[in-house]
């Protein structure tokens, strides 16, 4: 792989002709709301829960986490960032994401960037947990189960799309 990345170093064109563009947003996302029955309910599952935490069934470990993020800030703040390169070539964009992002939400931002190429980069400077798109919560699986892993309002996924174009916008101009 390295010879090969060498080799198309021979046929690389140079330019100084480089702007490069930087911004940032800081964004504040809720938490999924927890309710007073919901801590009620995890109480008491765990009363019959093992004492050590490798034992503890599927239903076990979730109320833990209810408890858990019932005691965390009901809100995260966090950044989204972009950067852009532009030659006499083309344009370039990067977008740095928080979290785990759903690839659709990466797709999204592709699609609606006003830039010819823009990559996605996902776990960038933070770590905000799972992000599911909003279809994915009324589908279900892992990735959108309450715990601290994936605490974020549905909404998250329009938040982060969202920011992420104001920030390409602006890189453009």
């Amino acid at each position: 792989l390295a010879a090969d990345v060498y080799s198309l170093t021979e046929h690389a064109r140079l330019t100084e002709d480089v702007k490069l563009g930087v911004a940032s947003e800081e964004l504040i996302i809720p938490l999924r709301p927890i309710t007073p029955q919901m801590i009620e309910r995890a109480k008491e599952i765990l009363k019959e829960a093992p004492d050590d935490l490798n034992e503890y069934t599927r239903e076990q470990i979730y109320a833990r986490e209810v408890l858990l993020l019932s005691e965390m800030p009901q809100q995260v703040e966090t950044e989204v960032q972009a950067f852009s390169i532009k030659t006499d070539r083309g344009d370039l964009a990067i977008v740095g994401l928080p979290g785990e992002m759903f690839a659709e939400i990466g797709l999204q931002i592709k699609k609606r960037s006003p830039f010819e190429t823009t990559v996605t980069v996902e776990l960038a400077n933070d770590w905000v947990g799972y992000v599911p798109t909003e279809r994915a919560f009324e589908e279900g699986g892992y990735e959108t189960e309450l715990a601290r892993s994936s605490k974020l309002i549905p909404q998250a996924e329009g938040m982060f799309v969202e920011a992420s174009l104001r920030l390409l916008e602006r890189l453009k101009r």
